[in-house]
């Protein structure tokens, strides 16, 4: 391991997040850390607070993120919306990156196969100081340091991530209906009787299967109806929702789930 450069301070601040509330949030001075040969130092120059951030605090264990983690033995350093100085490179990366390199950062990390966001898996931006592994440089897409330019300002580029979750939610194509020739799975509770399908299948463009649980016999009457060509099948008693999800195409899970009346919030849940 490498030790941190001379010409930095041997000690740093860090928020570290031990469990759940603000209260288990708490700022500590530390040792800047040591990189390894295929690692980085960065100095941390600007990070945003996302709503994401303040779920964690809220939820701590039982953030889906969270939940196999001990956070008292092993806590979180949070913060995603990452601008970034490189300070220290290791062996095995010198002449791809320099000191003095700026970057963001592409939070939501894979390698392998697995999920490693930072911020979460790996200790993010809510540091002065943090070492940025492997993972991170030779990822699934490739290395998530995205550079900046020379005139891009540290504060403005952390709001990159923020700001393309917004442009995305104007820009996706979404569907705008059932998809036609695909796979539906229909969720009924009490009420659920007095469904209105208009709409919901126009020309009678419906899925190729439905599966309904819950739903009685003038339901599944009525959805028939409506839907067309849609092949139906009853889910009688309580539904092996692992098998139905195993008996779509790939295995991927419906297309579509529609939840209908006072349905049970562990059953939405399973489904």
């Amino acid at each position: 391991m490498l030790k941190p450069p001379a010409t930095l301070p041997r000690r740093m601040l860090r928020w570290h997040f031990y469990g759940e509330g603000l209260d288990s949030l708490r700022l500590e001075e530390v040792d800047v850390p040591a990189f390894g040969p295929d690692e980085i130092l960065v100095r941390q120059e600007a990070c945003g607070l996302c709503f994401s951030d303040t779920k964690v605090i809220a939820l701590g264990r039982n953030h889906p993120r969270m939940a196999a983690r001990d956070l008292q033995r092993d806590p979180v350093t949070l913060g995603h919306e990452v601008a970034c100085t490189v300070v220290g490179v290791g062996d095995n990366l010198r002449g791809r990156f320099h000191v003095g390199d700026r970057f963001i950062v592409q939070a939501d990390v894979f390698h392998g196969g697995v999920s490693m966001a930072y911020g979460y898996a790996i200790p993010g931006g809510l540091a002065e100081y943090s070492v940025i592994p492997r993972a991170m440089i030779e990822g699934d897409e490739g290395c998530y340091l995205l550079p900046l330019r020379p005139e891009d300002g540290y504060v403005e580029t952390a709001l990159v991530e923020p700001w393309a979750c917004v442009v995305a939610a104007y820009s996706l194509g979404h569907r705008g209906g059932v998809r036609p020739g695909g796979s539906m799975l229909v969720v009924a509770g009490p009420g659920a009787e007095d469904a209105d399908w208009s709409g919901l299948f126009p020309g009678g463009a419906g899925p190729a299967r439905i599966v309904v649980a819950g739903g009685g016999d003038a339901l599944i009457a009525s959805l028939a109806q409506a839907a067309g060509q849609g092949a139906l099948e009853a889910a009688s008693g309580e539904p092996d929702w692992d098998g139905l999800r195993a008996s779509t195409p790939g295995g991927a899970g419906f297309d579509d789930i529609l939840v209908l009346g006072a349905a049970a919030p562990e059953t939405v849940e399973a489904a």
